[in-house]
């Protein structure tokens, strides 16, 4: 980080980070992996969730020793939540705001009346706006909504050229930074690895919301496998969503049942890569795919349809494998391949991601934005 900045501020600068809920995507973990690794001797940040009580990342942040607070909105439109939310900024008076995925014109309020600098951390609602998915109105309320932030982080490249499409946002006011992992905890135990038993485990973690997540995919490519293959081995899915008893039900239609357990919401994904020799990824829209990282830091193979910011992450990996959206027979051609090595103990995953998505890199990049906008008030103030 620039020591100018640090000489120059007296204090530490005050982060207020506001997101709508503590749920189960990448949005969620990414405040997790900055809280953990941003410098608090520099930083004072207090986390207001504006919805829903705390869960497994939230209760994590408060075991750290940050403040935290949830508001209790009722819904998007609560206008109580809103001044509630203003009254705690105001109490807390932070220095800067960092928002991610908060309601419709809840960021022009903020702007307005609280007049500090607005950071957001888009994580993928610009890639389906310029895909076409949504409502045009919506999308025009998004677009007002960026007027009132100062930079927007996008988590991939993918995400930084959807922005410009779907809102015309100047490359000025828009950067990358990846999303990154504590590459520490997510380690690969090599004694859970060999006590593994023989069969062939084929892991996915996520929503299952099949219209974005090609969850669907994955009976489709257990029956090909069945098919085509004389081979022992079990889809295993970490994850829930409202689409779980069509992805069920098409699993029976296609007599595949038996090759699939459903596992819900699992709070350790870790836990749950040390138990797979695979990690697939059917994603029909991806941003990036912070699943993806964790499990080529375990290194554990991923496979994944060649699309967006799946192809940012798994391009030039020697552990990951793209193949054309759709094609079920060249994802289990990419199974197969990893199927053959997957006693080999390779580091070359974990490498690739220590060099690329390390939370590390992540929290000094947002640092460096946390300062700029210190240092623009600065040279603002001596100016005038």
């Amino acid at each position: 980080m620039p020591m100018q900045f640090k000489n120059a501020f007296p204090g530490k600068i005050k982060i207020a980070t506001i997101i709508w809920k503590d749920g189960i995507g990448g949005a969620e973990r990414l405040l997790t992996d900055i809280a953990a690794t941003l410098d608090r001797r520099l930083f004072d940040m207090r986390f207001y969730y504006l919805s829903g009580n705390p869960g497994h990342f939230a209760k994590n942040i408060q075991r750290m020793g940050f403040k935290t607070e949830f508001l209790k909105w009722k819904n998007g439109f609560d206008v109580q939540g809103r001044f509630e939310l203003l009254k705690e900024l105001r109490k807390f008076n932070p220095h800067i705001i960092h928002d991610h995925i908060v309601p419709l014109l809840t960021r022009p309020i903020i702007k307005m009346l609280i007049r500090r600098p607005i950071l957001n951390t888009e994580h993928g609602c610009a890639l389906k706006r310029s895909l076409g998915v949504g409502e045009k109105w919506r999308k025009a309320v998004e677009w007002f909504d960026f007027l009132f932030c100062d930079y927007v982080a996008a988590n991939s490249t993918a995400s930084f050229e959807a922005l410009k499409i779907a809102y015309s946002l100047p490359d000025s006011k828009i950067g990358v930074i990846h999303l990154g992992i504590d590459t520490i905890s997510f380690k690969q135990n090599l004694k859970k690895r060999k006590n593994k038993n023989s069969n062939l485990t084929i892991g996915y973690v996520g929503r299952i919301v099949n219209k974005y997540k090609g969850v669907d995919f994955l009976p489709l490519i257990a029956r090909e496998m069945r098919d085509q293959h004389n081979l022992e081995f079990k889809f295993v899915i970490a994850g829930d969503g409202p689409d779980r008893s069509v992805t069920e039900q098409l699993c029976k239609e296609l007599n595949v049942e038996n090759d699939f357990d459903f596992l819900g919401w699992v709070s350790d994904v870790k836990s749950f890569l040390e138990q797979i020799d695979i990690l697939i990824v059917p994603s029909k829209v991806e941003s990036l795919g912070l699943t993806a990282i964790e499990a080529l830091s375990m290194n554990v193979p991923v496979v994944a349809f060649d699309i967006h910011g799946l192809k940012e992450i798994l391009s030039g990996c020697p552990m990951g494998k793209l193949v054309p959206f759709g094609n079920i027979r060249k994802m289990v051609e990419a199974i197969l391949y990893f199927q053959k090595y997957r006693k080999n103990h390779d580091d070359s995953g974990r490498l690739f991601v220590q060099d690329r998505f390390s939370n590390y890199k992540m929290a000094e990049r947002y640092g460096d934005i946390y300062y700029s906008f210190i240092d623009n008030k600065i040279t603002n103030e001596k100016s005038n």
